[in-house]
Order: C-alpha cells, then structure tokens, then sequence
C-alpha cells in the first residue's frame, strides 16, 4: 500500500518540474499563466496528497472522477504547450530540444489518462519511453547549461584577475620615504577586488598629501570607481595643502559616476616644515591621533557630505600643530564595523582602547598586530571571510621631524 501511495505523488508531482523548466526557459508565459499554473498544479497536489491520507486510498480524486483528472491534466497540458510553442520566440537549439522532450511526453500523458479506460483498454504502455525520452532531453540542456556556465565563469575568473591587476598597479607599490615621517599601511580587499583606496601625494621632502576613500559596494564596479579616484586625485598636486578643496574638486569628477555610488574619503595634509597638519572629511569615519607625549586621545571629524551624490557639497579643513610622537591612524568602516560570530560590532571603542595600550609600538607592528587583534575577535582568518574591504593607514611624526 505504501509504494501505491509513493507512485501516486510522483504522479502528482510530474507537472511541477515541468513547469519550472518552461519558467527557466520563456519566464513567466504570457500573461504569467505558467506562474499562475504552477501555483495552482502545487495546491491541487497538495489537496490530493490530503485525500489520499485522509481516504486512505492511493490515487482516489483518478478512481472518483477520471474525467475530472483528466480535464485537469488536458488545462495543464494546454498551458504548458501555448507558451512552450508561442509565437515570436527566438528559435535556440535549447528550446528546440525542449519543444521535443515537453511535446512527446505530454502527448504521451494526455493519451493515457484514465477516463480513456473506458473505451479502449492499452496494450503497451508507452509512459516510460516517453519519461526517458524526456529525462534524455532535460539531461541534454543540463549539460549544455553546465558547459556554458564554466565558459562565462572562466571568462568571468580572466576578468577578475585582470581587474586584479589593474588595481595592484593604481595603489602605491611602496610608502613614501618622507624625513620625519614614518608609515605603514594595511590593506584587505574582501573580494577578489576591493572598493577601498589609498594615495599619497610627495610633494617634496617636507610636505605630503594622504587620501584614504571607500568606495561603496565591491568587486569590479567598485575598483573601477577607485581608478577614477586615482585618476583625479593624481590632479590635485596643486590643491595638496588644502584637503576640503581638494575633496571637493574629486566630488565634481565623481559626480559624472555612471555607476550612481557613493565614496567616503580623508584627506590628510601634512607640513614637516612648519609642524602642522590639515584634515578633512566626506563621511568617512574620523581621524584619530594619539598624542603620546600627553598621553592623550584625540579626534578629528571634519566631515562634510559623501562624494559623488552631491555636486554642490563643500568641505571644511581642520589644523592641528604637531607634536614629536605624535600617531595618526586611518582607515576604513569596515574595520570598526566588522562583526565576530555573535554578530557584536568591533566598534570605535574598542579600536580606541587598542591604540592607547599599543601606542609605543612601531608603526609597522602595530598595524600588523592591530589587524592580528581584529582578526582574532571577529574569528575570521581569511580574507573571504571579511563583512568589508579593510583598510588601516598609520604615521608616526618622528621626533628629529619636528621640533
């Protein structure tokens, strides 16, 4: 009794991946009929499945009504062939081969439906020859989809490798060796390739131009973002010592942003010469500096709107006299809104209490161990892993760079 009870869902089942694979092929139908069938072939098993367990009978809406069944069977069937042979549809090989196993399988179906029984007793059941038939078709399309999806994919891999490339070349390849100055930067794309970005601008050997920005999004679209950033910012030589204009002159060239995102950025100026730095913002997470010599925390939050939504923003710059020791850090949200696997965020405090407790390490080790640290509370090792691009620039004012 039980396997009659198995081989009368399957029966009732058969119309369901049939529908969804005219979904795959020619959508929705006209009129979204194949939607509107699927819907109702999916209710109507679910009423006969009921049935059939409250009636404890295999098959019992076929023994009380045949005619009903198959009534129901020929509208299912007449849907599927209507949209499977609508006019106007482009004439693929995939649909060709479709059009036959769909064809010869529910002709095959339609021809052995029980309220026939009355009239004509079959001598060969041809059901299984036309499921095999069908099964050989689907089989066909399977392959052929697979195949075609590792050939976009081995062109999409090209692709990310190339964009790989292009940005390793538009980041720096190296700090810049300014006297007085030492840094270290950090950077994690989440991605095969990230939106965050960095750049330096040497003017000479006492004055230096910093420009972190995150790019929202990530992948590809965010990186090309990123090489116009690049491109603009490599402009603003001129403007150097002046971050709000030149956040605002990258504001203008990303405006033009076909792509409609947003980018946050810092720019930081900094005079060896005269002992002094100039900060400005576009929503991006403030500046930090801790003041060792003071033992003491500050923050810089110049900020003024996001670039690229707004051409008319303005920004406003921030000064500050430097002082021997001094830090300044960098970076990124997605480094104080990395989440660990409670889902708790890392958050500004905590990467506060970090810089107070490590702030006599060299720049270097302490960006590395900053990054060690956040790893091992988000208990995510691997890039992969990663909720956002991470980027962490730190600068040392060194004690023979001012005076």
């Amino acid at each position: 009794m039980i396997w009659w009870h198995i081989q009368a869902v399957l029966g009732y089942l058969y119309p369901i991946p049939i529908i969804l694979l005219m979904l795959q092929f020619v959508g929705k139908g006209w009129r979204s009929s194949l939607l509107w069938a699927l819907w109702a072939v999916t209710l109507v098993t679910a009423v006969r499945i009921i049935l059939d367990l409250f009636l404890q009978n295999p098959d019992s809406f076929s023994r009380a009504s045949p005619w009903g069944v198959s009534l129901w069977t020929l509208l299912i069937i007449t849907v599927v062939l209507a949209n499977l042979f609508r006019p106007g549809q482009r004439g693929t090989l995939e649909l060709t081969v479709l059009r036959a196993g769909t064809l010869v399988l529910l002709l095959v179906i339609l021809a052995f439906q029980p309220a026939w029984y009355k009239f004509i007793t079959p001598k060969f059941n041809p059901l299984p020859y036309g499921h095999f038939l069908f099964v050989c078709c689907m089989g066909f399309l399977a392959a052929k989809s697979y195949l075609t999806s590792e050939r976009k994919l081995a062109t999409i891999e090209h692709e990310l490798a190339t964009a790989r490339r292009i940005q390793s070349a538009i980041l720096p390849q190296e700090v810049p060796l300014v006297p007085g100055l030492n840094i270290a930067i950090r950077y994690v794309p989440m991605a095969s390739v990230g939106g965050d970005f960095y750049d330096f601008l040497t003017l000479d050997q006492t004055h230096l131009g910093i420009l972190v920005a995150d790019v929202s999004g990530h992948g590809v679209p965010a990186a090309l973002i990123a090489s116009m950033i690049k491109a603009a910012y490599t402009t603003q030589t001129i403007h150097a010592a002046d971050p709000a204009r030149v956040l605002a002159d990258l504001n203008q060239a990303l405006c033009r942003n076909p792509e409609g995102q947003f980018i946050t950025a810092a720019c930081l100026y900094i005079d060896i010469e005269l002992n002094r730095m100039v900060y400005a913002g576009a929503g991006h997470p403030p500046l930090y500096i801790w003041r060792r010599s003071e033992d003491k925390f500050i923050e810089f939050a110049n900020n003024g709107l996001i670039l690229g939504p707004f051409p008319e923003a303005t920004y406003e710059n921030g000064e500050m006299a430097l002082k021997p020791g001094d830090r300044f850090i960098l970076y990124t949200d997605g480094i104080t809104e990395a989440m660990n696997l409670s889902g708790d965020l890392f958050g500004e405090n905590r990467m506060k209490e970090f810089i107070r407790a490590h702030g006599d390490l060299p720049v270097g080790t302490f960006a590395d161990a900053f990054l060690e640290n956040l790893f091992g509370w988000s208990g995510k090792r691997s890039a992969e892993a990663l909720d956002d691009d991470l980027t962490l620039l730190v600068v040392d004012i060194a004690s023979q760079g001012a005076t």
